[in-house]
């Protein structure tokens, strides 16, 4: 069972207050940190303690520099600074004894009866806007100090992230996790670990409590997924309830689960350790916007009649499901068939890096980022993102952010679960090799600017042609990645989309985007500005806007706001799409060309795999159904299925169907009076 900001009996020991029950042991030693002798920027803390003896070294900030909120009560003075410098540590760790004397409140056999209950609890907070964290972890140990049991883990990136504040003072926030002590468990390690993501690792800790005592436990909820009043989840979601043992063990027959309110077989996996994980996959997928409820019935003192029942609710995001025939003949390219460094027959690929950095690193290095090998577009192996790179050049590996930007480019894979294609999930973006252009974590004094061209594709014979590619793009603040298309061989470009950072899409006064604006827009120089790049007939500095990198004419930018798309800043998994477009001009044409930009300044990448144009049919009625007020509307959908919506037949006038509109091709239909527009839904 997990709790958050449960007081029990407040107990001060050296100012700590911590949470728990009123007849329960406190373990942890100067969990307040008020032995450092510095009341500034104290250090504490002793590498050779031993057991009990509190701390390794520290550094604390005191509470009256006002560097966070209000301190929490109980606090005492000082928090944890986990600086690695100034005679502190990024980490901090201490170890305990279960049974310790003379506050002893626990006995071996009551631990190994599994009636030892803990209560890890600490205070977190971070400074203003920065968002540094500290993870705290509670590892049990047996008597030869090996671990026993998972490891507890409280606070984190997302618990401080959440923390009110805003860009000023942060506030304390506690958070806590009860548990049973596993058997066997006769020590207990509790290590604090802080990251920055700014400067210096400000993840501030205080009030660290480990609450020990003796206790009959009942087997509870350890975790549940979706979790409750859960908005915006996936369609193909699977519902996973995990019960933890108490001082009695689970009995699996006394299991029953029932979805959206009908009983349903789940899948009872293996135990491990004290959990038991109960899943169900409900058939198909979910429909959009769908709201569901899930119930699970146990017994939680481990009989075989279910005695406990907790229920939950989550509703499914908006998406979807791309309908995508064969591809045209001649149109799909999955990047499998060229090697790594190279890109297809007909593609070419070209850029305005025309500085490159003194510290970049020479070479075809597809493991360093900043390597000659992502100096242009190029195709490269999926596999290569679930491993680690050297992020900047060589010279900067040392620094201590390096080990975490090793694997940042895990992102790459990210998984969006409202990828739906033909009715089902698309789990992978990129299979095998994709197309890939690179900012990210390069040193070039102006920026990144690649472009890669297709070659011409014949679709004569072909209407209501569309675009469909698997787009793996990272937005960052200062960059843009765009495409756009060419029926007469480069010479004139047409938009598809221009992909933005949300606050760069500038706006009229009634809201509506201002392409003109948003295009010609010039930005600061330097890494947090758009990019710039030397050009090569008159030695100048151009770019900082945005338009200087899109095909289309400038005298067209007034047209072009409706392919200009938010995206999200740093946001791994948003703009990870199957994306779809209608080509209006690409119909019965012999050469279609294609033109991808990416372009930063240390500004993440953009990845593309599966392109193929589509020839899609128009939508077609089936059938429209009045009924009595209503009237029911048919059409086909994937694989024979049949798509439907019922809308109102209370208007003469013109009615879109709800939850099929917002597209770029429509079909009217006529029933008694009443007309009705049912839209392509991409």
């Amino acid at each position: 069972m997990n709790t958050k900001s449960k007081m029990g009996l407040a107990i001060l020991a050296g100012s700590l207050s911590f949470v728990g029950a009123a007849n329960a042991t406190e373990l942890a030693v100067d969990g307040s940190y008020e032995s450092a002798l510095d009341p500034h920027t104290g250090t504490g803390g002793n590498d050779f303690a031993g057991f009990d003896g509190g701390w390794t070294h520290f550094t604390t900030y005191n509470y009256s520099l006002g560097y966070t909120g209000t301190a929490p009560g109980g606090s005492g003075s000082m928090f944890l600074r986990p600086y690695d410098s100034g005679g502190g540590s990024s980490m901090v760790t201490q170890t305990n004894t279960l049974t310790r004397a003379p506050e002893l409140a626990i006995t071996t056999a009551n631990i190994d009866a599994r009636k030892g209950q803990y209560t890890f609890s600490a205070w977190f907070s971070t400074y203003n806007g920065d968002n540094d964290y500290s993870d705290l972890t509670l590892q049990f140990l047996d008597a030869t100090t090996n671990s026993v049991g998972s490891p507890v883990g409280i606070g984190g990136a997302a618990f401080v992230k959440a923390l009110p504040g805003g860009t000023g003072p942060r506030a304390w926030g506690q958070d806590s996790k009860t548990g049973l002590i596993p058997p066997g468990a006769r020590f207990a390690s509790i290590t604090s670990v802080a990251t920055a993501l700014q400067g210096n690792p400000d993840g501030y800790v205080d009030l660290v409590s480990l609450d020990v005592i003796s206790n009959t436990l009942p087997i509870s909820v350890a975790s549940a997924t979706p979790i409750d009043s859960a908005v915006n989840v996936g369609p193909g979601a699977i519902v996973s309830v995990v019960l933890r043992d108490g001082t009695l063990a689970l009995n699996n027959s006394s299991i029953q689960l029932s979805f959206d309110g009908s009983a349903v077989l789940p899948s009872i996996l293996p135990k491990s350790g004290d959990d038991t994980t109960i899943q169900y996959d409900p058939p198909g997928l979910l429909l959009p916007l769908s709201p569901h409820t899930y119930k699970i019935a146990y017994n939680k003192d481990g009989g075989a009649t279910p005695n406990t029942t907790n229920q939950y609710s989550f509703t499914v995001g908006s998406y979807v499901d791309i309908i995508l025939p064969s591809p045209i003949p001649g149109t799909f390219e999955n990047f499998n068939s060229t090697a790594p460094g190279g890109l297809p027959a007909g593609w070419t690929a070209t850029n305005l890096n025309t500085l490159r950095d003194s510290t970049s690193e020479p070479g075809i290095v597809f493991t360093n980022l900043d390597s000659d090998a992502y100096t242009n577009w190029t195709v490269v192996e999926a596999s290569l993102f679930t491993g680690t790179f050297d992020t900047y050049s060589h010279l900067y590996n040392s620094l201590p952010q390096a080990a975490g930007e090793a694997t940042d480019y895990h992102s790459v894979l990210s998984f969006n679960p409202f990828n739906v294609v033909n009715g089902a999930v698309v789990s992978n973006l990129a299979n095998g090799r994709f197309a890939f252009g690179n900012s990210g974590y390069r040193l070039d004094a102006l920026g990144q600017v690649l472009y890669m061209f297709t070659k011409d594709f014949n679709v004569t014979g072909y209407t209501n042609v569309y675009l469909s590619y698997h787009s793996l793009w990272e937005q960052n603040q200062d960059s843009i990645g765009s495409v756009e298309y060419s029926i007469d061989q480069g010479t004139n470009w047409l938009p598809v989309v221009y992909m933005l950072d949300g606050p760069d899409v500038l706006t009229n006064l009634d809201g509506s985007i201002n392409p003109v604006a948003t295009f010609t827009n010039v930005y600061p120089p330097g890494f947090e500005g758009v990019a710039t790049y030397i050009n090569p007939d008159t030695l100048e500095t151009n770019g900082g806007f945005y338009g200087a990198f899109i095909g289309v004419a400038s005298n067209q930018w007034s047209t072009l706001a409706p392919y200009i798309s938010r995206r999200v800043n740093d946001d791994p998994v948003e703009s990870k799409r199957v994306e779809i477009f209608r080509l209006t001009q690409a119909d019965n044409k012999p050469n279609v060309r294609f033109r991808f930009a990416h372009a930063g300044t240390d500004s993440w990448y953009f990845g593309i795999d599966d392109f193929g144009l589509y020839s899609l049919p128009p939508l077609k009625i089936t059938s429209i159904v009045p009924s009595g007020a209503n009237v029911l509307i048919s059409w086909p959908g994937a694989a024979g299925t049949k798509l439907q919506k019922t809308t109102s037949l209370a208007s003469p006038n013109w009615q879109d169907v709800s939850g099929s509109n917002g597209a770029s091709s429509a079909l009217d239909a006529v029933a008694g009076t009443a007309f009705y527009r049912i839209t392509r839904p991409y």
